[in-house]
């Protein structure tokens, strides 16, 4: 059912028409659906009178498909960020992980999003970054215990 038809009609009456709806029909509606969130426009905010209230149309971010190894002295990250260049590349190391805001370079700007927790405290400082064709790799060294010492008497 187009979203024209349906315009302007009570709730309860679009339910009362849903019952005689094919299954043909909604999968017709399915795949242009899932069409929209492809595209970026199925998580947009429409009010009651199908007006837009987002104003902003990108697609929603997407987990980048990456390799976590992790020992007691260092923390490794390889992301596979694919037509995305290192200018349009953002990573925040924190003492308890890594975050990193990947775009694509092309007109639509697929956004990539990556969190990851460590297991010990990052040494922020020392964090190093290398684009290696499409795969970026980040290297963290994880912080030195330190204990403190007793003060003698």
């Amino acid at each position: 059912m187009a979203k024209k038809d349906l315009q302007g009609r009570k709730i309860s009456d679009i339910v009362e028409m849903s019952r005689f709806w094919d299954a043909e029909d909604l999968l017709r509606n399915f795949d242009e659906e899932m069409s929209n969130i492809e595209q970026g426009r199925g998580h947009m905010i429409w009010d009651f009178e199908e007006h837009r209230v987002t104003s902003w149309a990108g697609p929603l971010p997407m987990t980048p498909r990456f390799e976590l190894s992790e020992t007691d002295a260092e923390f490794k990250l390889r992301v596979f960020l694919p037509e995305v260049v290192r200018e349009n590349i953002r990573v925040s190391v924190g003492r308890n992980g890594v975050q990193l805001f990947a775009c694509s370079s092309d007109q639509v700007c697929r956004p990539h999003f990556l969190e990851v927790e460590s297991k010990g405290v990052l040494d922020r400082d020392s964090a190093k970054t290398k684009m290696v064709g499409n795969t970026l790799e980040i290297k963290v060294a994880k912080a030195k215990k330190t204990r403190p010492k007793a003060k003698r008497a």
